[in-house]
This record gives C-alpha cells, sequence and structure tokens, in this order.
C-alpha cells in the first residue's frame, strides 16, 4: 500500500510526458541548496564543500546529480538572492566544486523576488513556465513561489542535504519518455542562442541579422533512424502545433510505410550550432482528389522568428505541384497553448471553408500561393519528389 503513491506518480509522469507535458529546466538556490553555509557572509572559503565532512559530502552528492541531469538534456538555472559580483566565483574558483558556470543555462542572482526572477529565466530560455521545476531550501521562497507561479512545479526540499538528490528523483519530474541526441545538446544549443543575441544586438535590422545567421535547411522524408526524434516532437510542441495530434512511435513507423502519407522532416543549422530536427510534418495524399492535407505540422520553440514556417510552406507547395496535386488543405485545432498559429493558413493565402467553436479548417489553390521571402542556404537545403 505504501508504494502504491510513488507507482502512480511515476505511471502519471510517462502518461504525461507522452501527451507534452514534461519538464524541461531546474531552477535551483545556491546557499545551503548547493553548498553548506551562506557565501555572503562565509565567503567562498568558508562555505561548506569537503568531501570529508558529511554535510559538504551531501552537498557534492547533490551536484553531481545535477550534473547527470544536466548531461542527459536537463536545462539547469540559478535563482539566487546574492551578491552578483560573487555567485559566480564559487563555479569557477572554487576546487571541490563539481558545477560550473558553463553548466547554466540561465544564472540570475541579484535581491529581487524569486517569482519575478523565474519568469525572466523562462524568457531567457524560452520555454513556458509550466516547463519549470523550482528547487530551495527556504521554505518561505517555496511557498511564494508556490502561490505566486502554481504553474512551476516547486520540490518539497528535506531539511537533511543528504536527502536531496533523492527527493529530486523521486519527483520524477524529468522522467521523459524518450530520449534524443537533440535533448542531450540542449545546454549546448541554449549558449549558442545567447550568441545569436549578441549578434542580434549588432545587426542594423531583423532581416540583416538573419542573412547573418548563415541558416542551412534541409527539407527531407524522415528516414528511419530520425523516427525516434521525430515522434518526440510531435509530443512534446505545444505551441507551434496547428492540431495537437499526438501519435506513439509504432503509429508513427507505421505511418512512415503507407504510401498515402508522407513524413517530412525539416533540419537547420547556423553558424553557432547544428539544431538537429526542429519541425515535423505528416502530410496525407488524397491522389483522385488532387489534394493534400496537412494532418501534422509541429515546430520547436527553438527556432521561432526565424522564417522557418515560410521556407517549409514554399516547400510544401513546391512538393504539390511537382506530384501533380491542386489543393492543400489543413486545420488549426483551438487549445489554450497552440494560440501562436492561430492565423497561420491566413497568412498564407489559405481560406477558410469550415469553422465551429474548437477548429477551422482551410483550403489553398497552388496556384494562387505566393512563396514567402526566406534567407536560408539552398545549397543544403534537401529535395523530394
Amino acid at each position: 500500500m505504501e508504494a502504491i503513491p510513488i507507482f502512480s506518480l511515476a505511471i502519471a509522469k510517462q502518461i504525461a510526458a507522452d501527451i507534452g507535458k514534461i519538464r524541461k529546466c531546474l531552477i535551483t538556490d545556491l546557499d545551503n541548496t548547493l553548498w553548506g553555509g551562506i557565501l555572503g557572509d562565509d565567503g567562498i572559503n568558508g562555505i561548506n564543500l569537503d568531501p570529508n565532512d558529511p554535510i559538504g559530502e551531501s552537498f557534492l552528492d547533490f551536484q553531481k546529480t545535477l550534473k547527470l541531469y544536466k548531461d542527459r538534456g536537463v536545462l539547469l538555472a540559478v535563482c539566487s538572492k546574492n551578491d552578483p559580483s560573487i555567485a559566480k566565483e564559487v563555479f569557477q574558483k572554487h576546487p571541490n566544486c563539481i558545477l560550473k558556470t558553463e553548466d547554466f543555462s540561465a544564472f540570475i542572482a541579484d535581491w529581487e523576488d524569486k517569482p519575478i526572477n523565474i519568469q525572466k529565466i523562462a524568457s531567457q530560455l524560452n520555454i513556458g513556465l509550466d516547463s519549470l521545476v523550482f528547487f530551495d531550501d527556504n521554505p518561505a521562497e517555496r511557498d511564494l513561489v508556490k502561490k505566486v507561479l502554481p504553474m512551476v512545479q516547486v520540490i518539497d526540499v528535506p531539511e537533511d542535504p543528504a536527502e536531496f538528490s533523492m527527493a529530486l528523483i523521486r519527483s520524477h519530474c524529468f522522467d521523459w519518455g524518450q530520449l534524443t541526441e537533440e535533448d542531450l545538446n540542449r545546454s549546448e544549443t541554449i549558449r549558442a542562442d545567447r550568441k545569436r543575441s549578441e549578434l542580434g544586438a549588432i545587426t542594423l535590422n531583423y532581416e540583416d541579422y538573419l542573412k547573418a545567421l548563415e541558416m542551412r535547411i534541409s527539407i527531407a522524408k524522415a528516414l528511419p533512424h530520425e523516427l525516434n526524434r521525430f515522434t518526440q516532437l510531435i509530443n512534446k510542441t505545444n505551441q507551434f502545433n496547428l492540431r495537437t495530434r499526438r501519435y506513439n512511435e509504432s503509429e508513427i513507423t507505421a505511418t512512415a510505410t503507407d504510401s498515402d502519407k508522407v513524413l517530412l522532416r525539416v533540419t537547420l543549422q547556423d553558424k553557432f550550432s547544428d539544431y538537429g530536427i526542429i519541425s515535423a510534418i505528416i502530410l496525407n495524399l488524397d491522389r483522385s482528389r488532387k489534394n493534400i492535407f496537412i494532418d501534422t505540422w509541429v515546430m520547436s520553440c527553438r527556432v521561432f522568428k526565424r522564417g522557418i514556417e515560410d521556407e517549409v510552406m514554399n516547400y510544401l507547395i513546391a512538393f504539390a505541384k511537382d506530384n501533380g496535386f491542386q489543393t492543400v488543405e489543413g486545420e488549426y485545432i483551438c487549445n489554450p497553448r497552440n494560440g501562436l498559429v492561430a492565423d497561420l493558413y491566413t497568412r498564407y493565402g489559405f481560406k477558410m471553408v469550415q469553422q465551429n467553436d474548437i477548429s477551422k479548417k482551410y483550403i489553398l489553390n497552388i496556384n494562387d500561393y505566393v512563396p514567402c521571402e526566406t534567407w536560408f542556404n539552398f545549397e543544403l537545403k534537401g529535395k523530394e519528389s
């Protein structure tokens, strides 16, 4: 009987992950969370990270756990009320500190209220508040975050630091159903995003910025070894997701062999990093009607505002023409999180043909389509016929 709540939580987290409700980032405090003591009072040499002391050993164990989470794709962030001039020194100079500054995708140390800084972290990382987990030894801070930001999962941190790692593990916050290469490289991608932001700050306008990124795109049929990431992207994407239909990997594998369906994957590189697969599309081909229906179209939030969707639409219309189709149909099914794409089809000249309380259906005669201007390196763009 004692195991039933633990078992139920684990199963619930797996179900949530399968339908796209996953946590991506762990936000942690510093003092008495990653080390023993108060940095501002005790100084870098006075905090406890002593491997020969049971308390110091406990904090080092927790740092090891966070390092393992980071290495499997979890984003780490710091939200601490601390002196910003010395907060990073522990990670840079303390000989026993396991975590380093570069392990954190966001780092905020100041005297602002934590709910405010948590929202800043979400904005910096371009992820939703419901993707965040908060770990802080101070019960008052935890209670404040629970009240102000109920969508953030707050870990009930035990008093004994020796139990920190187990408390995080038993929360099952990061029990993802699938783990891909893109997950493992997520922290590197975030650091590359910072470099892009710096580039954006020095370019004259947004068009110049996009050109300066030297983006290289590939659009092609998904290969067997890409289906795991293809499936994961469909199931974890909520914002740029027109119909929010979910598929398991066996369904995607079966769909890939169906002659009346086409699975397209989009990959992206720029001068800073390789994103891998960032968009997944499933097309239903109705040859008798010479029509293509866009069953699924999702795209990672990491590449918003790059013109990816414009290039994909250019490609889809070209694909339709090359294969003798005359019309393309799409559907938008509204949910609380995909308002970003509510008007996507109308932007490309689609006409609405049906509407109810939650969905809209559209159709486009491909001869009426006006191609979008984009700024990609076309030499490396895949071509399918």
